[in-house]
């Protein structure tokens, strides 16, 4: 379908009239009407911003569950949850979570989601999405990395053979005669001591003994994973039906698209905004409930014929998976920070009725400079300085990010908050 509609004035032959441009709030919508007017097609360029809407993992742009949801507002894809998912071949109700019975916690959760909408030249598409979620593969992954870069906190052995020592490579911080910092590594040798408490946690099984990983129960860095693992746990259904819904809204072509590191506005000076424009296709129909549900069970059965009865005279396709999918720890980590600022929010129905928090007491400037009254801390900024002046390597400052509890790859993922509690640590470590 077109974004130009033909008119026919009176007295006149036939003439094209380009698409209308609209605001969306910060964005820009050219519509498509037909010959009374109506609107039937939408291409909207929606602004997304970085930490709101999509995040940086790696150097590359993603966008959350959040940014999802805003370009949702123009392609309009009904996210719908079947009364079936298969696990292991067999039809279980959807979702369906497997409770650990020694621990009585979420161990396993299987989620489907269809997604029901318009592909941008006017088809009928249905996407059909499965995730699985297992927590335990989360954990052992967060141990792993946790010893590899912490060899204090264990190490990878066999369970019929308990380590008394082990040899690790240490990463310190250090400065140059100049004063930028650089990681010093070093091999060193690890004897537990009186106080550790090595715990052996399985990762394979071979004949009658075990591969695994023996952390140290008493290390901040294992009890900070132990603390993650938790989490998940707590939020484990909810995080699974999180990332299958945007993973339904990125395969839909109406969106269809996650990494959008290509579509970053830039200034003049090609430093980027901290926002993207982004590309969504909408198309106004007339399916109300009912014809949403009967399109879902046409899905869930792979039956396009029962689609095609839905909507007649339409181009009907069913994407869909032959496997579950299972997400990476990236994506978990993320749908699991949103459930959690979720409940905060739920936890916290009165904060402006309290009004807003005090402001923070601010840095006594440098000798020789005078303090700006009107200035506010700006820690993010502060980081930034430190890291493009090579005062503080960038990778220290996600190292004492990490240290801290918070996942970031790029110091500039970081929150005011965070940045904030980095750079007080900073300055006790004595590298500020």
């Amino acid at each position: 379908m077109s974004n130009q509609t033909e008119q026919k004035p009176p007295g006149t032959g036939e003439k094209k009239k380009p698409p209308e441009t609209a605001a969306l709030g910060d964005g820009r919508v050219f519509v498509g009407r037909d010959s009374q007017g109506a609107v039937q097609t939408v291409r909207a360029e929606m602004v997304l911003k970085e930490g709101i809407h999509y995040n940086k993992i790696s150097g590359k742009a993603a966008i959350n569950s959040g940014g999802y949801n805003r370009l949702n507002q123009v392609a309009n894809i009904n996210l719908i949850k079947p009364n079936s998912t298969i696990v292991d071949g067999n039809l279980k109700p959807n979702p369906h979570v497997e409770i650990d019975q020694k621990t009585k916690c979420i161990s396993m959760v299987w989620t489907r989601t269809v997604g029901i909408g318009f592909s941008p030249v006017g088809n009928l598409v249905l996407v059909d999405k499965s995730v699985v979620f297992n927590v335990r593969t989360y954990f052992l992954q967060d141990l792993q990395a946790k010893i590899k870069r912490f060899p204090t906190a264990g190490v990878m052995g066999r369970l019929d053979k308990p380590p008394t020592s082990w040899k690790g490579i240490e990463e310190k911080w250090a400065k140059t005669d100049s004063g930028k910092s650089y990681k010093e590594k070093k091999e060193i040798e690890v004897k537990p001591g009186a106080d550790s408490d090595l715990f052996f946690v399985p990762v394979d099984y071979f004949g009658d003994t075990a591969l695994g990983l023996w952390v140290d129960l008493t290390h901040p860095e294992i009890q900070a994973a132990y603390n993650e693992h938790q989490q998940r746990q707590k939020f484990a259904d909810r995080i699974a039906d999180t990332i299958c819904g945007r993973n339904v809204l990125k395969a839909h072509p109406a969106i269809g698209q996650g990494d959008i590191t290509d579509r970053i506005v830039k200034d003049a000076a090609g430093k980027d905004t901290g926002t993207a424009r982004v590309i969504v296709y909408g198309f106004k129909h007339a399916l109300d409930l009912t014809d949403m549900k009967k399109l879902s069970t046409s899905a869930e059965h792979g039956d396009l014929d029962a689609a095609k009865e839905v909507i007649e005279d339409a181009n009907v396709e069913i994407i869909t998976d032959e496997e579950p999918n299972e997400p990476g720890l990236d994506e978990v980590d993320q749908g699991k920070a949103e459930q959690v600022e979720d409940e905060e929010a739920e936890e916290k129905p009165d904060d402006k009725k309290k009004g807003p928090d005090p402001e923070p007491e601010p840095e006594k400037p440098p000798a020789g400079e005078k303090a700006d009254p009107s200035a506010k801390p700006e820690f993010k900024g502060k980081i930034a300085t430190l890291a493009l002046r090579g005062t503080v390597h960038p990778q220290q400052i996600v190292d004492t990010a990490e240290a801290l509890g918070f996942r970031a790859n790029l110091y500039t993922e970081l929150s005011e908050s965070q940045a904030e509690e980095v750079y007080r640590m900073l300055q006790k470590t004595g590298d500020v």
